[in-house]
């Protein structure tokens, strides 16, 4: 009876310093491996947090101050800001300039620009008489048009709503890259905290049938 009881005690001791765990193998761009004995693990992506990023999640704001927009335009944040054309006089003449009211500076590329309330580019032929011809094209700082008396309607006095990016902003195309992560815990932690590595340039597997012996510290492959 003392012999059964001391098998128990001992077979106790073995079960609680022992745990079936998995041996994690990095191998890193040069070759270099580590060893480490683990006890779980996942992988994650931050795809997620791309499609969030580049979808709208925030409110689309128009105003005539400049507001930043939520779209980046290669790897610089775009900006968007109304601003007015001056109320004109009919121009027969190709092309007649006239500068916005209130434009934006420090334009580097212009993404759009697009007369609020108004899909009319041209509304003109070469047999069409000058009071009803109407051809305009909008960049960052003002328009160029011909407009007919009966015309310029159309565009005197008109809201733009532009959207560029800006020469003080440097390019950043890293927020817009794909990861991937592996997490796991320590065979050796009691705390369960958890370790995340960045899978770029590293290569990763896992082999099972291991244990870790907490006594010795050790990965311990499992005998068949």
């Amino acid at each position: 009876m003392k012999k059964l009881l001391a098998c128990i005690a001992f077979s106790s001791i073995i079960t609680m310093s022992l745990s079936a765990d998995y041996m994690l193998v990095l191998t890193d761009k040069d070759g270099n491996q580590t060893q480490e004995c683990v006890k779980s693990y996942s992988f994650s992506n931050n795809l997620e947090s791309l499609a969030k990023k580049n979808s709208v999640g925030q409110k689309d704001v128009y105003l005539e101050e400049e507001v930043m927009t939520n779209k980046v335009w290669m790897g610089k944040p775009v900006y968007r800001k109304i601003v007015t054309i001056p109320v004109v006089s009919a121009s027969t003449s190709w092309p007649t300039y006239t500068k916005y009211s209130n434009p934006p500076s420090d334009v580097e590329t212009l993404i759009s620009a697009k007369m609020q309330g108004v899909e009319a580019y041209g509304l003109s032929s070469e047999t069409a008489t000058i009071p009803y011809r109407l051809y305009y094209i909008l960049d960052a700082t003002q328009i160029e048009y011909i407009a007919g008396a009966n015309r310029i309607v159309f565009i005197s006095g008109r809201k733009v709503i532009l959207e560029y990016t800006k020469t003080t902003d440097a390019a950043d195309s890293s927020s817009n890259t794909f990861k991937s992560y592996l997490h796991y815990v320590p065979s050796s932690s009691d705390t369960e905290e958890v370790i995340t590595k960045d899978m770029k340039n590293l290569g990763v597997q896992f082999l099972e049938g291991y244990t870790y012996d907490s006594s010795t510290s050790s990965c311990i492959k499992n005998q068949i």
